[in-house]
C-alpha cells in the first residue's frame, strides 16, 4: 500500500467531526512553505544586480519584477533554493527534517516525505548549495591540515569500470586521493576541496590563501608545501614532525584530526560515500554545522543557487581538467530551463 492509500485509509478511520477539523487545518499547511520564501523588499535585479527595476504584473499571486537594464523578469524566489519547487508542502517538511535530524539517506527521506528518489536527491543538494560561505578571516593560532578521500564517480553512468566500495589497493599519496584543506582557529572551520593528487603550496593558496589576518600563527606538520605557503602569505609558521604530534612549544593539530575522524565516519559510513562531484557541498555543510545551527529559512536570500546547481556538471568538468590528472568521463546529458553558463558569476559563487 502506497502512502496515498495509507492516508485515505487513516482518514476514514476518523470520526466525522475529526475529518472536518482536519480538512479545515489542511489549507494552513501552506504557511509552513511561505515561511521559507524570501520575505524582503526587492531592491535589485537577481540577474545583473541593477537597481533599475520596476513591478511587472503578477505571477501566480506573486509580484513579478522587470529589470530595465537586462530586460529580464523575476520573482522574489528566482534563483533561490525554493525556485521552481512544485511540491511546496513536501519541501517544507523535507527542510524541517534536515534542520532537526540532519542529512538522512536519500531513500529514507524520499519515503518519509512522499517524493521520488531523484527529487529527494535534487532537494538535498539545493539545500546544501544555499548554506552561506564563511566570510570571516582566521586570527590567533590557526591549525591547518589536509584530509584525504578516495576519488569517487559514484552515480555516474556508462563508465567502463567501477570501483568497489570499502577501500583500494593504492597506498600512500597518489593521484586518486582527493585532498580537502582543513583550517580552524576553533572559532570557525573551513573545509575546501583543493586537488586530486599530491598538494603543493599553490593548491593551499588556492584553497585558503585569502582567509588569514596578518597576525595569525599557522600551525601545521612539517610538509614542505605548508612551509612554502606560510612564506608566500607571510605568516608566522609553527610546524612539527608528524610522528611527534606536536611542536616543542606545545602547538598541535589535534582539533583538525578530530574533525577529520568525524567527517570521515559521517561521509564513508553513514552516507556510504559521496561522489567527488558533490564532496565540497558536504564538506561545507559539515564545516557550517560545526559552529552553527542549520536554519534553512535564513538561506533563501542566496539567489545564485539555481545558477550553480544547473551548472554543477560544468564546474566539476573544469575542476577535473585543471586540478587533477584524471580524465573527465561520461558527462550528464540533462538540460534545464534557464540554464546559463556565466563563468564570472560561477567563479564568485563556486562550490569548488
Amino acid at each position: 500500500m502506497n502512502i496515498r492509500d495509507q492516508i485515505i485509509s487513516l482518514f476514514f478511520q476518523l470520526s466525522r467531526e475529526e475529518q472536518i477539523n482536519l480538512l479545515d487545518e489542511l489549507p494552513k499547511s501552506d504557511e509552513t512553505f511561505h515561511n521559507l520564501e524570501i520575505q524582503q523588499d526587492i531592491k535589485c535585479c537577481v540577474h545583473c544586480n541593477s537597481s533599475n527595476i520596476i513591478k511587472h504584473s503578477m505571477y501566480k499571486d506573486t509580484q513579478r519584477y522587470k529589470c530595465k537594464s537586462c530586460n529580464l523578469t523575476f520573482i522574489p524566489t528566482t534563483g533561490t533554493l525554493v525556485y521552481q519547487i512544485k511540491k511546496k508542502n513536501q519541501f517544507a517538511l523535507y527542510a524541517s527534517i534536515v534542520e532537526k535530524e540532519g542529512l538522512l539517506p536519500i531513500k529514507i527521506m524520499a519515503k518519509r516525505v512522499g517524493i521520488s528518489i531523484p527529487t529527494s536527491f535534487e532537494w538535498r543538494h539545493k539545500i546544501l548549495l544555499s548554506i552561506p560561505k564563511t566570510k570571516n578571516k582566521f586570527s590567533d593560532i590557526t591549525q591547518v591540515d589536509d584530509l584525504w578521500f578516495q576519488y569517487s564517480q559514484k552515480g555516474r553512468k556508462n563508465l567502463d569500470y567501477s570501483r568497489r566500495r570499502g577501500g583500494t589497493k593504492r597506498r600512500g599519496d597518489n593521484n586518486f586521493q582527493v585532498k580537502i584543506i582543513a583550517a580552524s582557529d576553533k572559532k570557525q572551520v573551513e573545509l575546501k576541496v583543493a586537488k586530486i593528487g599530491r598538494i603543493s603550496a599553490n593548491d593551499i593558496l588556492y584553497a585558503i590563501g585569502d582567509k588569514f589576518k596578518k597576525n595569525t600563527k599557522l600551525v601545521t606538520d612539517a610538509h614542505p608545501s605548508y612551509q612554502a605557503f606560510a612564506k608566500e602569505v607571510k605568516l608566522e609558521h609553527i610546524y612539527f614532525e608528524s610522528k611527534k604530534h606536536q611542536a616543542e612549544t606545545g602547538e598541535n593539530v589535534q582539533y583538525i584530526n578530530n574533525i577529520a575522524e568525524r567527517i570521515d565516519t559521517w561521509i564513508n559510513r553513514k552516507l556510504k560515500g559521496v561522489s567527488t562531484k558533490y564532496l565540497q557541498l558536504y564538506a561545507s555543510y559539515f564545516a557550517h554545522k560545526e559552529k552553527n545551527s542549520i536554519e534553512i529559512k535564513k538561506y533563501t536570500s542566496n539567489t545564485k543557487v539555481w545558477d550553480i546547481y544547473t551548472n554543477l556538471e560544468k564546474m566539476y568538468e573544469k575542476f577535473i581538467k585543471t586540478r587533477s590528472v584524471r580524465t573527465y568521463r561520461c558527462p550528464t546529458k540533462r538540460k534545464r530551463k534557464a540554464q546559463n553558463w556565466n563563468g564570472e558569476t560561477i567563479i564568485n559563487f563556486s562550490y569548488l
